[in-house]
């Protein structure tokens, strides 16, 4: 494996641990809206964020459904509860 594979996999790995799906609907419940909070509640920086919101699009495309919810990740990231 190349290394731009391994760094992209790890990378990745990365954004799933620190920006995890299940983290940002921890941060929605608790009343977290804008992506300066959102990072600061996750303890990353905007930027990081940003590219973690990146890796999801890629992953799951424009939007990804778990449990009662649904995760927007374009234009902007939007969670919604669906009842």
């Amino acid at each position: 494996m190349n290394k731009i594979k391994q760094k992209k996999i790890v990378r990745n790995w990365e954004y799933e641990k620190l920006v995890g799906i299940v983290q940002l609907i921890n941060a929605f419940e608790k009343g977290i809206r804008s992506k300066h909070d959102l990072a600061e509640y996750l303890n990353v920086t905007e930027k990081f964020l940003e590219q973690a919101i990146q890796h999801y699009k890629e992953k799951y495309g424009v939007h990804y459904k778990i449990d009662n919810y649904i995760i927007y990740f374009e234009p902007t990231l939007f969670i919604a509860k669906m009842f």
